[in-house]
């Protein structure tokens, strides 16, 4: 029996570790400057670098514009130019808001037009790789089909990563909520900081309840499915 190929596996032009970098990076620039007798004012403008330069360098690598690496930029400079112009820097503060709204927005975009996000990001890590099987007591080989053939012929593959997408989506509404509170009601030289340690706790408890998700769903059951015969799958 022949077996098709995998598809070639891409990566999202804007990634998880390009978050990461615009939210903690931006952190350390922060305080440095502050360490150093840096105003609050010129110090958030300083933090403000990073993201640009981010989504600068993963315009010129991959060549292309990104939707979210361009509402990532779009908050920054929005939130700079409302900063100078209103003289608070609260509005600068935003942007970590800002850009997980914007991961928010995206999940939801996926739901409605292409793949779930989640689909996209989780792809790369597990399609292809051995899996625990309980019944064995080991690691074990995955089905052969690549994911986009699975997503076509299982509608509960299908619902398992659009459900998963509409839980990252609404933790990240949450989360942007959480960050514009803070933004707006806590001291300016704590809201860094309180941005940094609440973005662990976000990914964590994503990770806990997705997990716990896909085992309840049965999504591991479907990796470790004997392939469907041909003539059975749908297109």
């Amino acid at each position: 029996m022949s077996v098709t190929p995998p598809a070639r596996r891409t990566r999202p032009a804007y990634s998880f570790a390009g978050m990461a970098i615009d939210l903690l990076l931006p952190i350390v620039v922060f305080y440095g400057l502050r360490s150093i007798g840096v105003a609050a004012m010129p110090a958030l403008l300083g933090s403000a670098l990073p993201p640009l330069v981010s989504v600068a360098v993963t315009v010129v690598r991959g060549r292309r514009l990104d939707a979210l690496g361009c509402a990532v930029a779009a908050g920054v400079l929005v939130g700079a130019l409302l900063s100078l112009t209103s003289g608070d820097p609260r509005a600068l503060l935003m942007r970590d808001a800002w850009l997980t709204a914007a991961w928010a927005v995206a999940f939801l975009i996926g739901l409605r037009w292409g793949r779930p996000l989640t689909f996209t990001l989780a792809r790369p890590l597990l399609e292809g790789r051995r899996i625990w099987d309980p019944r064995s007591g080991g690691l074990q080989t995955p089905r052969p089909e690549p994911w986009d053939e699975l997503y076509a012929s299982e509608p509960r593959f299908r619902r398992i990563w659009r459900v998963t997408a509409a839980i990252w989506a609404a933790a990240f509404a949450i989360d942007a909520g959480l960050r514009a509170v803070m933004a707006a009601a806590l001291p300016v030289d704590v809201v860094p900081a309180a941005s940094a340690a609440l973005w662990p706790v976000t990914v964590i408890l994503l990770q806990v309840v997705t997990n716990v998700y896909l085992a309840v769903a049965g999504f591991w059951r479907i990796l470790l499915a004997e392939p469907m015969p041909a003539g059975e799958r749908r297109p």
